[in-house]
């Protein structure tokens, strides 16, 4: 039987729209797929190897936001910080709203390559830390670890922007939604020191110290013992910052000595 011009005409239309159509589903079944070998290269410190594979897909079709976030963490190991915020905008700026976990950690890695760009870029930091972490509590994906290291990541930024107001409130949430964890007690503690107050500082200090003798490896602890004495020594108690200094230096941390040897010893 034969058929009309027209009829043929709209059958290959038809034909050309179901293959056209298919093409972006196998580029994107392609490319997640390619996912694993890309992170597990990367994760071997094989970086050129993962960029050169990404590059090859994009070749082909345009980019997930999960590639253009890998591939920015590709050029920011290479230490090219411009070319990698331009993946990680265009990485949001392609990511599905309801990919909550993958936009957070978009945020996140934008926020600590901006960290790596100096004070030029400290608000936009802040901004995406703190965007990483309101992403974090309201995304059911997410961890709380995710919610608490941006937190506390942010607290550093604010203070070193004189913004004590949000870092103060970000402290107290760390310590009333983490209170076995460390990271509340540390930021509040450089709150308060921020603010001259070295009296808290340290009480925050005797706290964590708490926490690490309960039930971490005891090695955290020579590091603790020298930041309370540093802040012991701020306050003028110069006994208390030896007696913490020669803890830290019996527990193995020789950076104490100097300071042993300047304020304590007489030398």
């Amino acid at each position: 039987m034969k058929t009309s011009l027209a009829s043929r005409c709209t059958s290959i239309a038809i034909l050309l729209v179901a293959v056209l159509g298919c093409l972006p589903d196998k580029a994107k079944l392609e490319q997640t797929e390619a996912i694993g070998e890309i992170e597990l290269a990367m994760a071997n410190g094989q970086y050129a190897v993962a960029k050169s594979k990404i590059d090859s897909l994009e070749a082909l079709n345009s980019l997930s936001s999960r590639l253009l976030m890998l591939r920015g963490n590709c050029f920011s190991v290479e230490k090219n910080g411009p070319r990698a915020i331009a993946e990680f905008n265009l990485a949001l700026k392609n990511c599905p709203k309801d990919s909550c976990k993958l936009r957070q950690t978009i945020f996140e890695n934008r926020a600590l390559e901006k960290r790596f760009a100096g004070k030029a870029m400290a608000e936009e930091c802040l901004k995406d830390f703190l965007s990483a972490h309101r992403t974090a509590l309201q995304c059911l994906p997410a961890t709380k670890w995710d919610s608490m290291t941006n937190a506390f990541n942010a607290v550093g930024i604010a203070i070193s922007l004189q913004h004590f107001e949000l870092a103060d409130s970000l402290a107290n949430y760390l310590k009333r939604s983490f209170p076995l964890e460390v990271d509340g007690y540390e930021t509040k503690a450089q709150f308060w020191k921020s603010q001259s107050k070295f009296d808290l500082a340290i009480r925050e200090y005797d706290t964590i110290i708490d926490i690490i003798n309960k039930d971490r490896p005891e090695k955290m602890l020579k590091f603790l013992f020298t930041d309370r004495a540093d802040l012991y020594h701020q306050k003028g108690d110069l006994k208390a910052a030896c007696a913490d200094w020669q803890k830290a230096l019996d527990l193995g941390l020789e950076d104490a000595q100097p300071k042993l040897d300047s304020f304590c010893r007489g030398k």
